[in-house]
């Protein structure tokens, strides 16, 4: 099961992250952004990813911008870090690879 849940100002996603996942993630994550200033995204709970947890990552940090709320990317799994590598936007992402 994928889910997407706040912890005061860290949002953590779990599960897969997949073409038929993502869209409901990012409703979610925009309706939890709008809420209150969120300053992580945390995905050390994502089991595996396509080139679609690649993209919502993407989508995350163009909404937290449109609002002036920076985002930083925490604990991302090296299947999707390969994947933003092999596409050309891995630059693009802010990441604290702790974990």
């Amino acid at each position: 099961m994928t889910s997407i849940e706040r912890q005061n100002n860290r949002v953590i996603i779990s599960g897969e992250l997949t073409f038929n996942t993502v869209g409901k993630l990012l409703h979610r994550f925009k309706k939890l952004l709008a809420a209150d200033p969120i300053k992580e995204l945390d995905l050390q709970a994502v089991k595996r990813s396509d080139s679609a947890g690649v993209a919502l990552l993407l989508a995350c940090l163009r909404e937290s911008r449109k609002l002036n709320k920076p985002l930083q990317i925490c604990n991302m799994p090296q299947q999707m870090l390969a994947i933003a590598e092999v596409c050309g936007v891995a630059d693009f992402l802010p990441t604290d690879t702790r974990g």
